[in-house]
């Protein structure tokens, strides 16, 4: 048996409902790039946004709430320094 913990993030969620990021953010009456915060942990959406996201995607309560939990952690270690933005990263290796 596999005893690996399956990670969903709003990428994976997006996905696996076949939309593009681009129909998404239309979705949101957002700009692409802004969704894409979302997906690249730059930016935590909202309540009511998540509420959107989970019509959008069709997926259950549970797995959005997954989804944040994942995002929320990958900016808080963002944020203590335990891991580094990769934007950050390709601008000190130029």
């Amino acid at each position: 048996m596999d005893n690996r913990q399956r990670i969903i993030t709003f990428k994976i969620l997006r996905l696996a409902s076949g939309l593009s990021a681009e129909r998404v953010a239309a979705a949101l009456s957002l700009k692409e790039a802004s969704y894409r915060k979302y997906e690249y942990s730059d930016r935590l959406p909202s309540v009511e946004t998540l509420q959107a996201l989970t019509r959008i995607y069709k997926c259950s309560l549970e797995e959005i709430t997954e989804a944040y939990n994942y995002h929320k952690s990958v900016r808080d270690m963002r944020k203590n320094g335990k891991i580094r933005n990769k934007l950050k990263r390709k601008v000190t290796q130029n």
